[in-house]
């Protein structure tokens, strides 16, 4: 049974308070199949957190162009690129 968004950005900000290396893991775990899942993770971002990896805001950026929505592409990449020390790949 699919879950719905609002639950899943509700586990996704109880998610936001463990490690790094969790939410890096959640963001490459996701499934190409449906953009709600980086769209909930997109919303339950904790920015502060985002910030320490450009690669957080490359994957979901990617997700979502691969799911035909370039301007939410666009916002994550915009964010990423003034919070970070972006790569030449973000």
């Amino acid at each position: 049974m699919a879950r719905r968004p609002a639950n899943r950005t509700a586990e996704l900000k109880a998610k936001g308070n463990s490690s790094a290396a969790k939410i890096d893991n959640i963001v490459r775990s996701i499934s190409s199949a449906s953009l709600i899942e980086p769209m909930s993770i997109w919303r339950a971002r904790e920015t502060k957190q985002w910030s320490q990896s450009p690669d957080r805001y490359r994957l979901i950026a990617e997700k979502m162009l691969q799911q035909g929505e370039p301007l939410l592409a666009f916002d994550v990449v915009t964010e990423g690129l003034s919070l970070t020390h972006a790569t030449a790949r973000l």
